[in-house]
């Protein structure tokens, strides 16, 4: 984030914008894990990124873009517009979501775990979560499944399956045992 910006943020409670698809989700995410940003925000996007965002989990397009915004805020679809609500219209449909920071929203240090872990558990999506982390991270399936003492019946399971929260306990094992590593002799 940039100094000028951040500036800002303490000082703004509230953001109220219609969001460009190629922007929504990197801002939003940015927005979310920012500890100055705004206590609330509504924002226009495009309807299939507001679906992503507020995807719950086991669904097709739940991925760290939901876990974020779920271990952040609480998040609803105020309206859905249609694109005839332009002009000129546009071919895809919009949504007005509103985010409501949670008051328990992890810190900087579990953020960041939990920023780096999803990449490793949402790399191969079709994959178990150990072996898209495995792929990712170049760690044996058996050590990650150790790392992250993941028991036997849960070894099988895809990133998605797991709600947000125990992905965040995932994320800050995983992130323990790598400080681990840096320290060891």
């Amino acid at each position: 984030m940039s100094e000028p910006l951040r500036a800002l943020l303490p000082g703004c409670t509230r953001v109220v914008s219609n969001l460009p698809y190629n922007i929504a989700a990197p801002l939003i995410a940015l927005l979310l894990e920012e500890p100055a940003a705004p206590d609330r925000l509504v924002g226009l996007i495009q309807a299939e990124m507001g679906d992503r965002l507020l995807a719950p989990e086991g669904s097709r397009i739940y991925g760290s873009l939901s876990v974020v915004r779920a271990v952040c805020a609480e998040g609803r679809i105020l309206r859905r517009v249609p694109p005839v609500a332009f002009w000129p219209p546009p071919r895809v449909s919009s949504v007005l979501v509103e985010l409501r920071r949670r008051p328990d929203r992890p810190d900087a240090r579990a953020l960041l775990a939990l920023h780096t872990f999803l990449g490793l558990a949402f790399h191969a999506r079709r994959k178990t979560l150990a072996n898209s982390v495995s792929q990712a991270s170049g760690v044996p399936v058996a050590e990650v499944c150790r790392r992250l003492a993941l028991p036997e019946k849960t070894q099988k399971r895809r990133a998605e399956s797991y709600p947000p929260v125990q992905l965040l306990t995932l994320a800050l094992a995983w992130a323990s045992n790598a400080a681990g590593e840096r320290n060891s002799p």
